[in-house]
């Protein structure tokens, strides 16, 4: 728990977070659609736990080629301001909530972001901001 809110305190000013994934080409090919890898738990603006959910071959509403992104978010937390990125690829602003926007079905074509001769590839999101007041716990976290 102390680590947690050490964390908590850490990282309440980040405004980035990206998640490299090794073995995207295995993952590419074993993965089948609709199925999704999830990042290692992490916080920021006083919000936890989030994570990543990652569709190397797209989520039931992708179309062929293209891989998905969504930020899980803590429910009834504020709502955040993200931009999320797959490589170079960018989309947002916008804000999302435990809800709503909490990712895209279309991220962009999978193999555009494999760097050449690499087997990784690395997304995230950026331009994070949180409004408002999260409570956990009893707790409050401003952000």
């Amino acid at each position: 728990r102390v680590d947690r809110e050490v964390q908590l305190l850490e990282n309440r000013k980040v405004t980035m977070v990206q998640w490299r994934i090794p073995n995207i080409l295995e993952l590419k090919r074993d993965t089948a659609k609709g199925k999704y890898i999830v990042s290692p738990i992490f916080s920021f603006g006083g919000l936890h736990p989030v994570v990543f959910h990652f569709y190397p071959k797209g989520d039931e509403y992708a179309e062929e080629g293209f891989c998905s992104l969504y930020m899980h978010l803590p429910e009834k937390c504020s709502p955040v301001k993200r931009t999320l990125f797959a490589g170079k690829y960018k989309i947002g602003p916008k804000e999302a909530t435990d809800t709503a926007n909490m990712g895209e079905s279309e991220m962009c074509v999978l193999g555009n972001i494999i760097p050449k001769g690499k087997d990784f590839v690395i997304v995230g999101a950026e331009d994070i901001e949180v409004s408002g007041e999260y409570v956990e716990e009893g707790q409050t976290f401003l952000a």
